[in-house]
């Protein structure tokens, strides 16, 4: 009984660190940023750039004359946000099927292949928000035949979290 109590802790012991190790790295080619902007760049960087929403310390620019061509996908979209006034995050999206596994292509060619976390979904992981400077997410959906990459700064994502904890803390204390 024992031992079978040790096989099993061993086991689960085995099991979480293969499944927290292939998340926990710098993958290939991490970014520093995107397109000739760096994390953490104010709105200024972005030559020709046209804000186009903002909300809650949030805003979100497009550039005005951005090649919308990633590889040999055709991007529908290219949105730049910058949180309190850094440069934090990149999405660009694709439309149909077609420009999706273009850009998919070019994404594991530069990146590598990434990690799938479910085996019947269109979407894949690098790195860890734990480690590293970016943290990439690709995803497609069929349903409405769009394609999304996120490229996170994941320093700005923990001072995101860090900013959002006392400003729900002092939310819940004033709005019940």
């Amino acid at each position: 009984m024992r031992r079978q109590k040790l096989a099993a802790g061993s086991l689960l012991l085995t099991l979480l660190f293969l499944t927290t190790a292939g998340n926990s790295y710098a993958f290939k080619n991490e970014p520093e940023g995107f397109r000739g902007i760096q994390w953490g760049d104010s709105p200024s960087a972005l030559k020709n750039g046209k804000k186009v929403y903002s909300k809650d310390n949030v805003e979100y620019y497009i550039k005005l004359d951005d090649v919308m061509q990633i590889g040999s996908a055709t991007v529908s979209n290219v949105v730049y946000e910058f949180w309190h006034g850094k440069f934090a995050t990149a999405l660009i999206e694709t439309e149909g099927h077609k420009n999706w596994s273009r850009l998919k292509e070019t994404v594991f060619e530069r990146f590598g292949n990434g990690k799938k976390p479910k085996r019947f979904m269109e979407k894949y992981i690098w790195g860890s928000p734990y480690r590293g400077k970016s943290y990439m997410l690709l995803k497609y959906s069929e349903i409405k035949k769009k394609g999304v990459l996120y490229i996170f700064s994941k320093e700005i994502w923990k001072q995101r979290k860090g900013y959002d904890k006392p400003v729900a803390k002092e939310g819940a204390a004033k709005g019940f």
